[in-house]
């Protein structure tokens, strides 16, 4: 698609935030033989030192994809493969650059918000709808900025893709709310996840446990934070109070009401740098309402010695009133990286009692063994570029040191010169049941299990018209059978249209019982020009039972400054019908001032 994307990257290029957003301009064209980009980013959109002479880090790089081509003016080892040009420590150098002063500019984002909702619950009727807000930042030092929003609106971020849960325990949802995406690299406190798909084990502060609870969004009064550098040390401080709300749907019994009380969220992260490419660091978070308070605090390090090796570790623990039991979580994990090969290993205790309210965690009272090796070679012959194989192991004990989970996998992934791939993956799981658990409705009884699955995907070069991934399981599943079969894909017939359907199909089949967990949706895209483009995005999952549909316009009338049309809508499709649920639909106006 046509359009503009700017992105964050921190801590070496392993975290990288795309929804990171800046005021800089951009201008392309495709010449007869030769294609030509310039930007214009500004120097108060940067943070520096002041310094009469400096030298910068910095790279570039392009994808060709019909030709299944990455270039890079610096490289990074092959092996980290379209995301290479994000290592810092393979960027080159940007010298000589004099007479730049930093700036400790002021930057004003006012917003009005105009429009209507209905609902069927309220006597079918449609209300008004008006909201206005501003968001403040300021660049205290050249390094270190302050940001603060009132009466926070987020009426133009996409609702979230429905995932198929297939555990017993909690899904991940990536954050898309701007205001905690900006700087939030500071606060990546925890265990790193297992790649996409797979929810990190520990995540101390996750965001969206401000604001959001039990898919309801919880009005926000106000916040602020504070992100940046002084010297080697890393700053974050992050506070936001959000309002008492209550589920007021006509006719639900008191004892059904969701209540939230106003509550206050608060977290404080620093690390400092040290060595060449290691950090120590430590952070605190606090939850607190009238009533109740829930507080987390903890240290961690990643030490890195030489570019191949990255050794991590990490300590936490959680505070509650009446809680005495054991609210410790230890992490402690390694990673050795060369072009042939890749080991990686890990152990992580979390404590039953360990409950960080505003953070994430996927599983307590366990400890864990993980391990990972995988062989990379690069034949060229017979079309084939590169082939990854591997086994990886990953097992969960109690506290008692009994085996709870055994995962046992074994990947194997084809990669061509046309910049297509195969994978195979051949997976043995172990399950002690401790205590049942329900699924789609269906009871799976506390029980030893093993059970076997098979999974087969391809995934065709993002140079065709038509590409995307499709993904096929087949195997055992507790003490039934599952398949499965995902379709991810894109057709794209110009550059400034685009239309993506998604769709995951289970087929769950147990002795006594047999049902369907699905997910299907798609978005549909066009952009006039860098700076005006349209989206539709559906989805109706089984779990819900309800259609959803967002359209969004949105217009870049300046720099900085946005148009936004929003109309949303939600059908229930229960009993083989299609029920106009509620809808919204509203206009949003931002103008950015930097006086």
């Amino acid at each position: 698609m046509s359009g503009m994307e700017d992105s964050a990257v921190s801590d070496s290029g392993d975290t990288r935030n795309g929804s990171w957003d800046i005021v800089w301009e951009c201008r392309c064209r495709i010449n007869a033989d030769n294609w030509t980009v310039e930007i214009a980013i500004p120097f108060s959109q940067l943070r520096f030192e002041r310094s009469d002479t400096m030298d910068w880090g910095i790279n570039f790089g392009r994808e060709i994809a019909r030709k299944n081509e990455i270039g890079a003016w610096h490289a990074a080892p092959k092996t980290y493969g379209p995301l290479g040009k994000y290592r810092t420590e393979y960027f080159g150098t940007l010298e000589g650059l004099e007479g730049i002063s930093p700036s400790r500019n002021l930057e004003l984002l006012p917003y009005l918000l105009p429009g209507a909702s209905y609902t069927s619950e309220t006597d079918d009727s449609t209300e008004g709808v008006f909201g206005a807000g501003l968001d403040l930042k300021y660049g205290v030092t050249p390094n270190l900025t302050a940001d603060l929003t009132f009466n926070t609106d987020f009426a133009q971020v996409e609702a979230d893709q429905e995932q198929v849960n297939l555990t017993r325990f909690s899904l991940f949802f990536p954050e898309q709310r701007p205001f905690f995406l900006e700087g939030a690299s500071i606060f990546d406190v925890g265990i790193p996840g297992g790649g996409p798909g797979r929810p990190p084990p520990i995540r101390l502060f996750y965001s969206r446990q401000i604001g959001l609870a039990e898919g309801r969004a919880i009005p926000i009064l106000g916040g602020g934070k504070m992100t940046g550098k002084i010297g080697p040390y890393g700053i974050g401080i992050l506070n936001v109070l959000t309002n008492n709300f209550e589920d007021d749907e006509t006719g639900s019994p008191e004892v059904d009401m969701f209540s939230e009380p106003r509550t206050n969220y608060s977290a404080v992260r620093v690390n400092r740098d040290i060595l060449a490419g290691s950090t120590v660091g430590g952070i605190f978070i606090n939850k607190q309402d009238a009533d109740a308070y829930n507080r987390t605090a903890g240290l961690d390090f990643s030490y890195r010695p030489t570019r191949e090796i990255d050794v991590k570790g990490l300590w936490s623990r959680t505070f509650e009133a009446d809680v005495s039991g054991n609210s410790n979580a230890v992490y402690f994990g390694a990673n050795w990286r060369t072009n042939l090969f890749q080991l990686d290993g890990s152990y992580t205790d979390i404590g039953e009692d360990f409950n960080p309210k505003v953070g994430f965690v996927l599983r307590k009272g366990v400890r864990r063994l993980q391990g990972f090796a995988q062989y990379t070679p690069w034949p060229r012959k017979f079309g084939i570029r590169e082939i990854q194989v591997g086994p990886e192991i990953d097992l969960v004990l109690t506290r008692e040191n009994e085996l709870e989970t055994q995962d046992i996998t074994f990947d194997t992934q084809f990669s061509f010169e046309a910049g297509d791939s195969i994978g195979f993956q051949l997976k043995n799981t172990t399950e002690n049941l401790r205590n049942e658990f329900i699924l789609e409705e269906v009871e799976i009884p506390s029980d030893e299990y093993s059970f076997t699955a098979f999974q087969a995907s391809i995934r065709s070069s993002s140079s065709r018209m038509i590409f995307g991934e499709v993904r096929l399981e087949l195997g055992q599943f507790y003490q039934g059978s599952r398949r499965g079969l995902l379709l991810d894909a894109t057709f794209r017939p110009s550059a400034k249209f685009s239309i993506e359907p998604f769709i995951e199909f289970n087929r769950i089949a147990f002795p006594e019982t047999e049902f369907d967990a699905n997910v299907v949706g798609g978005r549909i895209g066009y952009s006039f020009s860098t700076t005006l483009f349209t989206k539709l995005f559906a989805q109706w999952s089984t779990d819900r039972d309800v259609l959803a549909a967002n359209f969004l316009v949105n217009y870049i009338y300046r720099p900085g400054s946005d148009f936004y049309f929003v109309f949303n809508q939600n059908y229930d499709t229960r009993d083989g019908g299609v029920k106009l649920l509620d809808w919204t639909i509203v206009g949003k106006i931002t103008y950015w001032w930097n006086p």
